[in-house]
């Protein structure tokens, strides 16, 4: 910001009214922590069913617990050492024992005279964002955890490119632990197969299909390919579930063809939510 004065919040009507239909919280404080003005987002934020101003009082007054009101303050200080813009993030608990998690971006404010008059801060509520990216990590642990205890090679794919397996892909496919990731699929898919793998892959086709697959050594091998399309943090991962049919075969004693013709299953994509 310039070294120039610059008046409190809600000192002039105008002002007033353009702040106040700000939907962020915003607020600012003097050189000892008292807030001097905010906007109606910020009351809304803190604010008590009596209206009760927090002109002229500190964080340690807002209804947040002692621990949070230390931090925020302890951020505060670093500022005034160390002027220049500030981001840092918050978890307010309020009195109705609701969280928030709350990110302030700051910078402080210069008197006509260049002496530093206080602080400007700009408040953006993360909490539904803290949310959905909490209860996306915990569906990610709970895959993982199905996906290491199933029977099955589980392989995901971007843009053809091999991102993440599971245990089982290395013992069914005979490569060690950093052998596997960063490779292209159809590597894993024998050779005069790999044409129509490589059309389905790219035409995003999600019927279940039986083909060969290729081991580290060498060995080609029966397998089925079950692949769902999903759209995972923005982007289009394919989500490959290999089973091995050799048992199968051997045992089974009946006739099947290398590529199942397409059946007339359900072709929708998955998305995540």
């Amino acid at each position: 910001m310039d070294k120039k004065e610059q008046p409190p919040i809600g000192q002039a009507p105008f002002f007033r009214t353009l702040i106040d239909n700000i939907p962020n919280p915003i607020y600012c404080q003097d050189i000892h922590g008292y807030y001097l003005g905010y906007n109606k987002a910020f009351q809304d934020l803190f604010g008590t069913e009596t209206k009760e101003s927090y002109v002229d009082k500190t964080v340690f007054e807002l209804p947040i617990s002692l621990e949070e009101a230390v931090l925020w303050h302890k951020a505060d200080l670093e500022l005034f050492k160390s002027p220049g813009e500030q981001i840092h993030e918050n978890t307010f608990t309020f009195q109705d024992v609701s969280v928030r998690h709350i990110t302030i971006k700051k910078n402080i404010f210069y008197q006509s005279d260049g002496t530093v008059g206080g602080i400007v801060g700009f408040m953006s509520d993360m909490t539904e964002s803290k949310r959905a990216e909490n209860s996306l990590k915990e569906s990610e642990a709970r895959f993982k955890d199905l996906s290491e205890a199933s029977l099955e090679t589980i392989m995901f794919i971007e843009n053809s490119i091999v991102t993440n397996v599971n245990h089982k892909m290395y013992e069914m496919f005979g490569y060690g632990d950093s052998e596997v990731i960063g490779r292209n699929v159809l590597d894993f898919i024998a050779p005069d197969a790999r044409a129509i793998s490589k059309e389905r892959i790219d035409s995003g086709n999600e019927e279940k299909y039986e083909t060969r697959g290729l081991k580290k050594d060498g060995t080609i091998f029966p397998i089925n390919i079950y692949p769902r399309e999903l759209h995972m943090k923005g982007k289009q991962v394919r989500i490959s579930v290999v089973r091995d049919l050799t048992e199968q075969k051997k045992h089974g004693g009946r006739r099947t063809e290398v590529e199942e013709p397409p059946s007339r299953g359900n072709t929708g994509r998955w998305h995540c939510p």
